[in-house]
């Protein structure tokens, strides 16, 4: 079966490749016809590759895909029992992020703004067999959200209780302002709190938080 935007790769030699970031998909391509040039060994077969029926070393896998979640994919991809190994990119260099893409079958994490020599990195270890997480983000807290996945913890326990209150307001649609007057604080702590609330639960648009706060029971 076809995997959308991503890109299927052959490895089979360690590669190492200029200090510039990841970037976009766009940005990529360019940077990864210098990473094929310099190792003879690494073959890109493209996007839309059968996986089933020949299966790439390493897909390249962007976690907001157009049409299909990126960790849905990443979960197809690990349901045809095949040795494919995904390196999940992403423009969030979140901990719970992280573990939602190793939860899905993601072999790999790595944050769009890493130093492009990291992807060589990246994708040494996890054709090698072991699972890459990249500089940006702290392991142990990724640990931490792994933990709380398999004891069954409710996600809301990743927030602290003021952050649980940041999350109500901005469920009942209040902005900024207007929960700094009612809780007192100030506009820049409110802002601190509402970045922090989303980076702990990986989610990054008022939608996504609604969604959370309703799976959770946070909105009756």
């Amino acid at each position: 079966e076809g995997i959308p935007p991503a890109i299927a790769i052959d490895q089979t030699n360690p590669v190492r490749t200029s200090r510039s970031t990841v970037g976009t998909m766009t940005e990529l391509n360019d940077h990864l016809k210098l990473l094929f040039a310099r190792a003879a060994r690494l073959h890109c077969r493209g996007c839309g590759h059968p996986v089933r029926r020949d299966p790439p070393d390493v897909i390249l896998l962007d976690i907001t895909l157009p049409g299909l979640n990126g960790l849905e994919a990443a979960a197809r991809i690990a349901r045809l029992d095949v040795p494919t190994r995904v390196l999940m990119l992403s423009m969030h260099a979140s901990a719970e992020y992280a573990a939602r893409a190793f939860a899905a079958g993601a072999a790999g994490y790595l944050n769009k703004d890493s130093a492009f020599d990291e992807l060589a990195t990246a994708l040494d270890e996890i054709c090698a067999g072991r699972r890459y997480l990249c500089r940006a983000i702290d392991a142990q807290q990724v640990q931490q959200f792994e933990r709380r996945a398999g004891t069954g913890e409710s996600e809301l326990d990743a927030l602290t209780p003021r952050q649980r209150q940041i999350l109500q307001l901005i469920v009942e649609g209040l902005g900024t302002r207007q929960m700094a007057e009612r809780l007192f604080l100030s506009v820049k702590t409110v802002e601190s709190h509402r970045i922090q609330v989303m980076q702990r639960l990986g989610i990054f648009d008022v939608p996504g938080l609604v969604r959370f706060a309703i799976r959770n029971g946070l909105v009756p």
